[in-house]
């Protein structure tokens, strides 16, 4: 239910196409990418899933015993906890609000099944006690859905196969056949439920689909084995291993736990990061605070910011503006400006609600509407 281009979270790439270079998150994913101000407002979703939920026949596994509305809540509010803990710097102000609206839709798409929905319940529980490292292995398994190969679709897991092809912002695209374990996919559209894309032992190979197995402390992490909850990879080991504890050594590439807030120094050593006034030259912040431009210290986020005034990634500009570079590159200056309309430029400003930015690799971006997943079977 998750890894894949679909489920569990809002960014393909990097954190929804242009606004994912100011965001940081740790949850899975669930639909595909869009801009972080083109909000799908909860209480108009929720409405619309409970109403799919209660009229649609399944033959699927029963029902969650909670809504998903609820759910959905409970996930969201877990993971920007999960997100405190375990990721460093601020979060756009809009991202919460943007996670939980396209979790909403997505879970109630045609195609979607119980099955899914249930394996999502569990995951939002998981995710309450989870620590950091790898998700939950209930946040990591993917579900396929109902929809019988050649469907129209927009979502992976709407898809018998888990593999939704083609699928772009403004058009739908095809469920996949389903592959098995050592057919080739480094043409990057995945490989389904139960399998994981990943590089053969053998590099000649490049790229397949290996059956998906979970690795205890020590253990190999490669070709389709992946760390439990808790642990992580160590790329040049390959092998799980734990996080380093505050104040433990961090050497050989080992990462530190509770990393919102502990980091790897010049030393190898699991410190502290800079928080209220602290200095942030060259270190994130801890989570949640936002490292000033101006000042090169760390501060709270700042709300009710107005038009045209400085601004960094985490501050909330009032309605109708988001916190936007003032000229092209990721250091840039930040101001707060007007949300562009559709069929605006978008290569700095970010689209309205319900559009999102088309055309950036082009070089021609601008604000078009994005589809939902059930358009395409419309």
């Amino acid at each position: 239910m998750l890894r894949n281009r679909l489920f569990f979270l809002v960014c393909v790439a990097t954190l929804l196409a242009q606004a994912c270079a100011k965001s940081v998150a740790v949850a899975p994913t669930m639909a595909i990418s869009k801009d972080a101000a083109s909000v799908i407002s909860p209480a108009d979703a929720y409405a619309v899933v409970d109403a799919q939920l209660t009229t649609e026949a399944s033959a699927d596994s029963a029902p969650p015993e909670r809504s998903i509305a609820e759910v959905v809540q409970q996930y969201v509010a877990a993971t920007r906890q999960r997100t405190q803990r375990c990721r460093p710097g601020p979060v756009e102000s809009a991202y919460y609000t943007e996670l939980e609206g396209d979790l909403l839709e997505s879970l109630g798409a045609v195609g979607v099944t119980r099955e899914a929905q249930s394996a999502f319940a569990r995951c939002a529980s998981d995710l309450e006690t989870a620590g950091c490292g790898a998700e939950p292995e209930s946040c990591a398994a993917d579900v396929g859905g109902s929809l019988a190969e050649s469907s129209p679709c927009l979502l992976d897991a709407q898809c018998q196969s888990g593999r939704c092809l083609g699928a772009q912002v403004q058009s739908c695209g095809a469920c996949g056949p389903a592959r098995t374990a050592g057919i080739d996919c480094g043409d990057g559209t995945g490989c389904g439920p139960g399998l994981e894309c990943a590089n053969a032992a053998q590099s000649t190979q490049g790229a397949q689909c290996f059956a998906r197995t979970i690795s205890e402390l020590g253990a190999s992490c490669t070709e389709g084995r992946v760390c439990r909850a808790g642990l992580r990879c160590n790329a040049t080991t390959s092998r799980c291993e734990e996080l380093s504890p505050p104040g433990g050594s961090c050497a050989s590439g080992k990462s530190c736990d509770q990393a919102g807030a502990f980091y790897c120094d010049t030393t190898s050593v699991c410190v502290a990061r800079p928080r209220t006034g602290d200095p942030c030259a060259n270190v994130t912040c801890a989570a949640g605070l936002v490292c000033d431009r101006s000042s090169k210290r760390c501060r709270g986020p700042r709300k009710d910011v107005g038009l045209q005034a400085s601004c960094e990634t985490g501050d909330a500009c009032v309605q109708g503006l988001a916190c936007s570079r003032v000229a092209a590159g990721s250091t840039s200056a930040r101001q707060c400006l007007a949300l562009a309309p559709v069929n605006a430029d978008c290569t700095r400003a970010l689209c309205g609600s319900n559009l999102v930015c088309e055309g950036l690799q082009q070089g021609a971006p601008r604000c078009v509407s994005r589809l939902t997943p059930d358009s395409c079977l419309r």
